[in-house]
């Protein structure tokens, strides 16, 4: 019930108020009383179907155009990561999706000097605050940040998928599929062959050996 209550309050408040912009003001408190509220001096007041209530008209459908697009890009806060690239901000962002399957893209600098730019999966947090897992698809392996490769630009994207999870308190052979886990600090990639132990995420079904489970 809040939410058509808000919206439906909030449109009798916003056009109460623009009302006392006119140069007739509007009786806010009727029936209890018939004076007539204004926000302005007369000169600074407009008439109904002026070409001053034009402009202000164009002005407001310009402005819920505008909170309608960044509603659309995530928000104000998503709009200023995108443009600022700060790698701490945008691991706090992926922090709050859950289990969403999210992605980084931006620049990224290798020990030796190396910067590459493009789109990473992000695995997930290890063991430190800012310390990430991404997989390099290229090169098939696991990157942990900032111990091998460092961000020197970083947007966090999120998409449609989420992870599939599971817990393992032993070690159990992945048959199928591939995945990522953790056993204790640090994400690590899994193939067919390979055991895996401790939180266990994925995106496609994998099947696993009975040992283990």
């Amino acid at each position: 019930m809040w939410t058509p209550f808000f919206y439906i309050g909030g449109g009798a408040i916003s056009h109460t108020i623009i009302d006392a912009w006119n140069l007739s003001g509007v009786a806010l408190l009727h029936p209890i009383t018939e004076k007539i509220f204004v926000l302005a001096k007369k000169q600074y007041r407009l008439a109904t179907a002026s070409r001053g209530e034009f402009i202000l008209l164009i002005v407001l459908l310009m402005l819920a155009w505008g909170t309608g697009y960044i509603g659309s890009r995530g928000g104000l806060r998503s709009i200023l990561l995108a443009f600022l690239g700060n790698y701490s901000m945008a691991v706090e962002a992926y922090q709050r999706e859950g289990t969403a399957v999210c992605f980084m893209e931006g620049k990224l600098r290798y020990p030796d000097g190396n910067i590459e730019e493009g789109r990473w999966l992000i695995v997930g947090t290890d063991a430190g605050k800012d310390d990430l897992c991404i997989y390099d698809v290229k090169n098939n392996k696991a990157l942990h940040i900032p111990k091998q490769a460092m961000f020197l630009k970083a947007v966090m994207k999120k998409s449609e998928k989420t992870w599939h999870t599971m817990r393992l308190t032993a070690p159990a052979t992945l048959k199928e599929g591939y995945a990522f886990f953790n056993p204790s600090k640090q994400w690590h990639r899994a193939g067919p062959g390979d055991s895996v132990f401790g939180y266990v995420i994925y995106e496609e079904a994998v099947t696993l050996g009975q040992e283990g489970l």
